[in-house]
């Protein structure tokens, strides 16, 4: 299992959990640690299903290899993220 990185590239809006750009956690072993701020569930909602399968090994091709961004679900509010998968060593 790989590690993930996630991080606040973009806000439109005003987001509730008053994320801003640069904030972000790691997700390691299906485990939010780092963060540095509140996190809002339903970015995490969001976000957890690709979270999970970019964290396992996978073949180098098909439409998941080439998702490096997401965003909160939020039409007015948005939140956008990067995302990194981290091999460990």
């Amino acid at each position: 299992m790989n590690d993930v990185r996630v991080e606040v590239v973009e806000v439109k809006g005003d987001c509730s959990a008053g994320l801003k750009v640069g904030d972000g956690f790691t997700l390691r072993d299906g485990v939010l640690i780092e963060p540095n701020g509140p996190l809002c569930v339903y970015a995490v909602a969001a976000l957890s299903n690709y979270l999970t399968s970019i964290s396992f090994e996978r073949p180098d091709s098909g439409w998941i290899t080439g998702v490096d961004r997401l965003q909160c679900p939020d039409p007015m509010n948005t939140v956008a993220f990067r995302v990194i998968r981290v091999n460990r060593e």
